[in-house]
């Protein structure tokens, strides 16, 4: 199998405080101010019910590279809030954009990889892979059209 993909985009960065971590991180890079966001995820990306969750998403632009710091409101468990109790703060996945989302997860379930976690951000639909074996990180595949960095 091979995936089309449109570029790696985006380092998300599970934190306790997505708006401090971001901060910090824009004075340290020289970047433009974060984009933030509050989202709440009621269903997976194909549309059935999950037990909801509320984030708050703070994007950082450096060049063609977003950082994602995601901080989980309110819901439990979430794959957020499992990674938290497992890891502490840090690295959660590596986001990769791709022309449409339900054609590639079919092609990475046709090869035995498991779709963890889905759903839709302000229309945006995404969905978190079971690669920590293979890469030792959980691969995000997100549906952008054009293939831009949300908030630019």
């Amino acid at each position: 199998m091979s995936l089309t993909f449109q570029g790696i985009n985006q380092l998300g960065f599970v934190v306790n405080d997505a708006i401090e971590i971001a901060r910090r991180q824009q004075i340290l890079f020289n970047c433009d101010s974060p984009v933030i966001i509050d989202a709440e995820v009621k269903a997976d990306f194909w549309g059935q019910a999950i037990t909801p969750y509320k984030i708050k998403i703070v994007f950082l632009t450096l060049g063609e590279l977003q950082l994602e710091f995601i901080q989980v409101l309110a819901g439990t468990p979430t794959v957020y809030t499992d990674f938290l109790d497992q890891c502490g703060e840090g690295l959660h996945h590596v986001g990769i954009n791709v022309p449409n989302l339900q054609k590639a997860l079919d092609g990475v379930v046709d090869e035995g990889i498991e779709v963890l976690w889905s759903g839709a951000i302000y229309s945006v639909p995404f969905a978190y892979l079971d690669t920590q074996q293979l890469f030792g990180t959980i691969i995000e595949l997100i549906e952008l059209s054009p293939p831009n960095p949300l908030g630019t």
